[in-house]
């Protein structure tokens, strides 16, 4: 038995050790009746060091309390000054009549090597645009690139990516079709500015293109229906060529109604002037610096 006892491998006697574990705790469970045996729970008192923890905690909370009491501002939401963080995102939910154009120097992308590159610049300075409520956006010649061809060619894809961030999605495919600029599009990231409204959304003011008379159905003699992005057209109270986009204002209550939505044509400068909404950015190709200046579309260069 012994030679046996030598010869037995390390799992066999784990087993074993298993099993006289198992007996012993079999064992003890049959004397106390068949109840598994369990220590006594023994309520403890708290230590000199747990009592100083405590006093040192209730302490913390009484300064925290008398700040917040000293601060003005605690209880204010949505008055933050600067520095602090913002619960809600600012509205101001006034009429904006200014506007804010920026003017960028085609020669900014020589600095990048691939189209790809140039892409991803193009919508970083789109985005910026949107983030500071940029009204126009003018892309001009500073002849700095030597070759006019290219700088031209440099011109028109950043004027094409620009135009292409700003378009809400379901009107990209209407007004941008296949295009060697657009190659790397899909590299840029969302522009999500308040006019690229969603289909659940109940928008006010939203971005649509005049359908042909043959994709709706037969309406009102003089009027045509517009594509908003919703689940079927909406008729609006003008005859419009087709094709064109153009910014139609609803009532919310609209949106409920089964069939037979319309709405209202109104500037695009409409839902800025309503209550500030920043409504997107317009794209502007210059010849030189003079031309920023002198071709200005707003009334007094403002």
């Amino acid at each position: 038995m012994e030679e046996e006892k030598a010869f037995k491998t390390a799992s066999e006697l784990r087993k074993e050790k298993k099993l006289e574990a198992k007996k012993l705790k079999r064992k003890r469970i049959e004397e106390s009746g068949g109840v598994r045996p369990r220590p006594n729970k023994v309520t403890a008192t708290p230590t000199e060091k747990e009592s100083n923890n405590s006093a040192a905690q209730t302490i913390k909370t009484n300064l925290k309390q008398n700040k917040l009491k000293n601060n003005k501002y605690a209880n204010d939401k949505g008055k933050r000054r600067f520095g602090r963080v913002m619960e809600s995102v600012p509205n101001t939910n006034k009429p904006r009549y200014s506007t804010l154009s920026i003017a960028v120097p085609g020669s900014v992308l020589l600095n990048c090597q691939t189209r790809e590159l140039q892409t991803q610049l193009v919508g970083q300075i789109a985005r910026a645009c949107a983030i500071y409520m940029v009204d126009e956006v003018i892309v001009f010649d500073d002849q700095l690139g030597g070759d006019s061809a290219k700088s031209q060619k440099a011109l028109s894809f950043m004027a094409k990516i620009l135009q292409y961030m700003e378009c809400p999605q379901y009107l990209r495919r209407n007004f941008f079709p296949m295009h060697h600029d657009l190659q790397f599009a899909g590299l840029l990231c969302p522009l999500d500015a308040p006019h690229h409204v969603r289909v659940g959304e109940r928008s006010k003011f939203r971005e649509g293109v005049v359908l042909e008379e043959d994709k709706c159905s037969s309406g009102s003699e003089g009027k045509s229906f517009v594509n908003i992005g919703v689940r079927q057209p909406v008729e609006i109270d003008r005859q419009l060529p087709a094709g064109i986009r153009c910014t139609v204002e609803l009532e919310p209550s609209a949106y409920s109604k089964p069939r037979g939505i319309k709405g209202k044509v109104v500037s695009p400068a409409a839902p800025r002037e309503h209550d500030g909404t920043y409504w997107g950015y317009t794209t502007r190709l210059a010849k030189g610096i003079g031309a920023v200046f002198e071709e200005c579309p707003f009334p007094g260069g403002k």
